[in-house]
């Protein structure tokens, strides 16, 4: 903008058209990313472990998390872990990933992302619960004290193998990634953004 151009828009209206853009740019940036960075709600545990029980582990993911797509290819390259019986809850309907999870031994479960909330208090992913068969949660947190990311570091099989050893009371780590209750969804994305985006993608060009 030359000095001519400049002169006929007063400082105010310059700065007002400046803030108008910047929030324009920053509610979507905030709620794309806001989720990823603070830690999802879930229910406490109160079990405590047993020496003869088995153990297993449940995955909770969903097909539209990319949060979960990192955890379920972290999964799938380790593999299932001797000793304990894993099983991948998979929410909001086919993931790309299953068929790898199920090539490394995984058995992979549909559930309904409603239903998990009300019985479970789980109401976003990835997220992890550790129990001895037939019993209640020992465990139930996420995997690291970081955002997933690829090549990052995940705690579910150090978490077992304490609580295996007799550990108890273990602080849950914090869980980072996508609400897939319709409460918190409410809460994290208050203008329907990401709803509005996914919609926009899923039309055909």
């Amino acid at each position: 903008m030359n000095a001519s151009a400049a002169s006929r828009f007063p400082n105010w209206l310059l700065a007002s058209i400046i803030s108008v853009w910047f929030v324009g740019i920053s509610v979507p940036l905030m709620v794309k990313m806001g989720g990823h960075y603070a830690a999802l709600p879930g229910p406490t545990v109160s079990a405590r472990p047993e020496s003869t029980n088995p153990w297993e582990a449940i995955h909770i993911l969903s097909a539209e998390c990319g949060c979960s797509g990192v955890v379920a290819d972290y999964l799938a390259s380790r593999r299932t872990a001797t000793g304990l019986n894993e099983t991948v809850w998979v929410l909001d309907g086919q993931a790309e990933w299953e068929p790898a999870l199920t090539a490394a031994g995984f058995q992979v479960e549909h559930r309904d992302a409603e239903s998990l909330a009300l019985t479970e208090g789980i109401q976003g992913v990835p997220w992890l619960l550790l129990r001895q068969s037939a019993g209640q949660a020992t465990y139930s947190g996420g995997y690291s004290s970081t955002p997933p990311r690829p090549g990052g570091e995940f705690q579910d099989i150090a978490l077992w193998r304490k609580l295996a050893g007799g550990s108890s009371g273990l602080t849950p780590l914090p869980a980072y990634g996508c609400a897939t209750s319709l409460q918190l969804k409410k809460i994290t994305d208050p203008f329907s953004l990401k709803q509005t985006r996914k919609t926009s993608d899923d039309q055909p060009r």
